[in-house]
């Protein structure tokens, strides 16, 4: 393997592992808003209505919040919340048919933004 070739593989892993880092790395601040994208293959009639997206959110105090998603085209589905406490946030999200989900967290750190 030559010298270029090899750099450019390097370099190719390196932007590869930054892209990973900085998606489970993700920052919001307390009353901003978190948002996940979630892709599902499976081919629906009508995605707005045949299968749901629903977002199981845990707060660092271990208080759930139910959010559902909503359909966003090219077989993506959104799901947007407001945390309301500092640390670390888990979610799981399911769609309604059983294809597969996601799951994550997120770290709520302290902002400027005033709550409801």
């Amino acid at each position: 393997m030559n010298k270029s070739s090899w750099a450019s593989k390097v370099v190719g892993v390196v932007v590869l592992g930054l892209a990973g880092a900085h998606a489970f790395g993700m920052e919001v601040v307390k009353y901003g808003t978190f948002e996940t994208n979630v892709r599902d293959t499976n081919s629906y009639s009508n995605p707005f209505q045949d299968v749901t997206l629903t977002a199981t959110i845990t707060s660092p105090s271990s208080q759930g919040y139910s959010i559902r998603g909503f359909y966003d085209g090219n077989s993506t589905w959104r799901v947007r919340f407001m945390p309301d406490e500092t640390g670390t946030w888990t979610y799981t999200c399911t769609f309604s048919d059983g294809s597969p989900g996601q799951s994550g967290s997120f770290q709520c750190v302290a902002g400027n933004l005033h709550g409801p």
